[in-house]
């Protein structure tokens, strides 16, 4: 964000980015190779229910990610789980998304007043989030038509639960690493619909941390101990923002700094531990 804080508006990437959006037409498959063009295209998805669906993805991170999928109601601020957080990421490489959309996912007009279905791009949007372990945040949203909604079943009554909320340091129910993404649990057998948990990227970066940032996902009860402790780790030693750090009383900023530098040679160290499993073992 390298706006200037005085005269330009914060704009929050999150859910996924839609105000200015845009599909560019050029395409660099890594940091070294020669800029791709390619035409313009129309991403908006049409699917059936129950049947498994790709979706390409260039994953431009050296780290590793939890990635889940969600299908946001989009008149409703509501979002359906499709996809249980994964192992994904790794490394700069081409990767492949998968996804199912439960069967009774055409019957949510019984669990959501006033639902219509997925019939028109500005219904739902499916959105692919993942989190990467440094902690950063990744997020697209692809316009998504499912056909077949059951328009004779209606209700007046929500059945939409709660948001999932952030547990912080209770660690306690959380798988301890990741789910791997070939399980047969990862695609979520029933539609469920939630209330939409709402992040606001633009305060995180001016008042929280400018480099990294907290889960901000819809699955909270399905990420790894692993990923929310790296979470914790980079809020307890961020910089406190682009806004917040300019404020920071100086006794604050040392404390932080010196957080910053103990987590930081934490992370080296786990780091040569984990490259000395792998040069052990091989790729």
């Amino acid at each position: 964000d390298n706006r200037n804080f005085v005269t330009n508006p914060g704009m929050d990437h999150l859910p996924f980015r839609t105000r200015e959006g845009q599909v560019k037409t050029t395409f660099q498959v890594g940091r070294w190779d020669n800029t791709q063009p390619f035409g313009r295209v129309n991403l908006t998805m049409s699917v059936p229910v129950g049947e498994r669906q790709l979706v390409p993805l260039r994953w431009n991170n050296p780290h590793s990610s939890e990635l889940e999928v969600n299908i946001w109601l989009m008149n409703h601020m509501v979002v359906v789980p499709i996809r249980l957080p994964t192992c994904s990421g790794e490394g700069y490489q081409d990767d492949i998304v998968e996804f199912t959309v439960p069967p009774d996912f055409l019957e949510l007009g019984g669990k959501v007043p006033g639902f219509t279905g997925c019939n028109a791009e500005t219904d739902c949007v499916l959105q692919i989030y993942a989190h990467s372990v440094e902690s950063r945040t990744y997020a697209l949203g692809i316009p998504i038509i499912i056909n077949g909604h059951k328009s004779e079943i209606t209700t007046t009554v929500s059945q939409v639960e709660p948001a999932r909320q952030d547990p912080w340091f209770d660690l306690s129910r959380l798988r301890d690493v990741c789910l791997f993404n070939t399980a047969a649990a990862a695609n979520i057998p029933n539609a469920i619909p939630r209330q939409a948990r709402l992040v606001s990227d633009v305060f995180n970066h001016a008042y929280q941390d400018s480099d990294f940032s907290p889960y901000q996902g819809q699955q909270f009860e399905s990420i790894s101990k692993n990923l929310q402790a790296s979470a914790l780790l980079k809020g307890v030693t961020g910089n406190r923002g682009e806004l917040g750090k300019t404020i920071l009383p100086n006794g604050a900023a040392r404390v932080q700094n010196r957080l910053n530098n103990l987590g930081n040679n934490l992370y080296k160290r786990y780091e040569g531990l984990a490259n000395k499993i792998i040069n052990e073992l091989g790729n």
